[in-house]
């Protein structure tokens, strides 16, 4: 599958393993090879019927987002592109081109920076 990044920092952090590192830590190793895999699946629909980590839809900015755990708390937000609909689970096998939106903390303490990286 193809990936983009919503933001230059993301980009110039998640394509250099030592900037990665540097910027996530222990997180750094899991990131990279969630990122790996996504880039190994055809569609959306191969990670959805993979059920690795428990990929799952949550409410984006205008778009369909689903979430992929890296860790107990870590998710990989992942904009499909797309604007929700009803029938977005038939478009999954045709959704070729992802868009890593960030990387967030969904049960840390700091509700108004849950993002560890966007």
């Amino acid at each position: 599958m193809d990936i983009e990044f919503r933001s230059k920092t993301l980009s110039d952090t998640l394509l250099n393993p030592r900037a990665c590192q540097k910027e996530l830590g222990d997180l750094a190793k899991p990131t990279l090879k969630r990122l790996a895999q996504l880039r190994a699946f055809v569609s959306v629909q191969e990670l959805f019927i993979s059920g690795l980590d428990n990929p799952e839809f949550i409410k984006g900015d205008g778009f369909a987002v689903i979430s992929w755990h890296i860790n107990a708390n870590y998710r990989l937000e992942i904009d499909l592109g797309i604007p929700p609909s009803d029938d977005l689970t038939a478009k999954l096998k045709t959704i070729t081109k992802v868009y890593v939106k960030g990387i967030r903390d969904y049960h840390g303490s700091n509700k108004d920076k849950p993002y560890r990286l966007r």
